[in-house]
């Protein structure tokens, strides 16, 4: 979880904690963010920079291959 400001916070999670998700929080309420990765992607850590965008970073599991990714949201684009 990481939070930009009171109403801008994002949170991501993984399979394992009940299905993959990027959530928003905008003062008021969790919004789904969609996510455009498909498959094994699994989000681990996010961070919503003060300067603009949010990152999330995370792995890729491909049988015994696992690989990281890094993607970023711009600001106010979900």
């Amino acid at each position: 979880m990481s939070a930009r400001s009171p109403s801008d916070v994002w949170a991501v999670g993984s399979p394992q904690l009940g299905g993959r998700f990027v959530e928003r929080w905008d003062g008021t309420r969790w919004n789904d963010v969609p996510y455009p990765r498909t498959g094994n992607a699994v989000p681990y850590a996010v961070d919503a920079a003060p300067a603009g965008g949010t990152w999330v970073a995370g792995i890729i599991v491909d049988g015994s291959v696992i690989t990281g990714f890094v993607d970023r949201y711009e600001v106010g684009v979900c």
